[in-house]
């Protein structure tokens, strides 16, 4: 009868174990479409999120663009302006992509150049450039004063 009562009792235990697996079994399934779904969900939102932020560099590439010259001629300019001295120099200003704004430089004055977000602006700083670079030469004994 002892017998018999320990085999009962290790039945029950084993019925127990698989009843307790079985539901542990479900709990784990649950969790695991839960999360499948929240990783979903998070995919679904990173590929908006993504879309959105593509077209909005798209959307800045064309603002970008439409401030850029549109005809060749806007792209390369020659200009003058006055020295101290009163001599005409002549400026090279054109267009600089790489830079997005405008390059005047003056080419009879070695690494002499401006930038400036507009035609007007570079030919501002270039002039202040020229004075600054004059004054250099001169203060170094390259360029004597008519003084």
């Amino acid at each position: 009868m002892a017998t018999v009562e320990a085999l009962g009792s290790i039945g029950i235990g084993i019925f127990t174990v698989t009843i307790l697996i079985g539901a542990f079994w479900c709990i784990i399934r649950e969790q695991r479409r839960n999360d499948e779904a929240i990783l979903r969900d998070m995919h679904e939102r990173h590929q908006l999120e993504w879309f959105e932020l593509q077209r909005e560099i798209a959307e800045a590439r064309q603002r970008l663009d439409a401030e850029k010259p549109k005809h060749a001629e806007r792209q390369h300019k020659i200009s003058q302006v006055l020295s101290d001295d009163g001599e005409l120099i002549d400026v090279h200003l054109f267009y600089s992509p790489e830079d997005n704004g405008w390059i005047a430089n003056i080419p009879s004055l070695q690494y002499c150049s401006a930038f400036g977000e507009t035609p007007e602006a570079a030919m501002r700083e270039i002039k202040i450039a020229m004075h600054a670079w004059l004054a250099s030469a001169e203060q170094h004994g390259i360029l004597r004063s008519n003084n």
